[in-house]
């Protein structure tokens, strides 16, 4: 998620991970957030399957988000 975070910034940006923590439910949320330009939404509801890409041949294989959704 990192590096998708890392790639999807094209020149300058910030690309982060925050915890916020809510005392009423006592659970903590994991923010990972970028400043690129966002998803497309004619390609959001795939970006979690298996080998999907946006990224040149040779730059990425897919698996990343899907892998990052299996674990979570």
């Amino acid at each position: 998620m990192i590096n998708n975070a890392h790639d999807a910034i094209i020149s300058e940006g910030v690309a982060g991970i925050w915890l916020k923590f809510d005392e009423v439910s006592h659970a903590v949320e994991i923010i990972i957030a970028d400043t690129g330009l966002g998803i497309s939404s004619k390609i959001i509801g795939q970006i979690f399957d298996p080998f999907f890409t946006t990224k040149g041949v040779g730059k990425g294989t897919g698996m990343g988000l899907s892998v990052s959704f299996g674990i979570i």
